[in-house]
């Protein structure tokens, strides 16, 4: 079940670090860092981020999160966390196309970025039918590559 999460609700947040920081972890391992940003992230940064979030729950354990924002008529999915017990269950999938449903008569497109060396985010966004927009380099090694998909049928470009 995919619900709206009050982020502003300090064991909310909390249940989301729980979620985001083992995710964020094997996404270090997978691009080879020892560190990245979101593993940053503390109650009181989630707490004062701008985003929307959205979480997955399986018998009343929230296992998944999704963050947003829509901006310019795009949506822009900010993160897609799953807990590393949850993987390969479609949770991601299932969260990033509950999004994508919700907001198609509302926005333009959608965009989403992950770091260019996360192979199984990449495989994802695009088997849904994301393209790569763009690729650029944070600090080396961090390489970060956009995605996007147009909602309305009709190719047109960012600003």
């Amino acid at each position: 079940m995919i619900k709206h999460l009050d982020i502003t609700d300090r064991h909310i947040a909390n249940q989301v670090l729980q979620v985001q920081i083992p995710a964020y972890q094997v996404e270090a391992q997978i691009v080879g860092l020892d560190e990245i940003p979101p593993l940053k992230d503390t109650v009181d940064s989630l707490q004062s981020s701008k985003e929307d979030f959205l979480g997955y729950y399986e018998s009343e354990i929230l296992v998944g999160v999704i963050s947003f924002r829509v901006m310019k008529e795009v949506l822009d999915i900010h993160r897609v966390v799953v807990h590393p017990s949850y993987f390969r269950r479609g949770i991601g999938r299932t969260m990033i196309q509950y999004l994508l449903d919700k907001y198609k008569n509302q926005v333009k497109g959608c965009k989403v970025q992950t770091a260019s060396a996360n192979t199984p985010a990449i495989n994802l966004y695009q088997s849904l039918g994301f393209q790569k927009l763009e690729q650029f380099m944070i600090s080396p090694p961090l390489s970060l590559t956009v995605f996007y998909i147009d909602q309305t049928g009709v190719t047109h470009f960012l600003s």
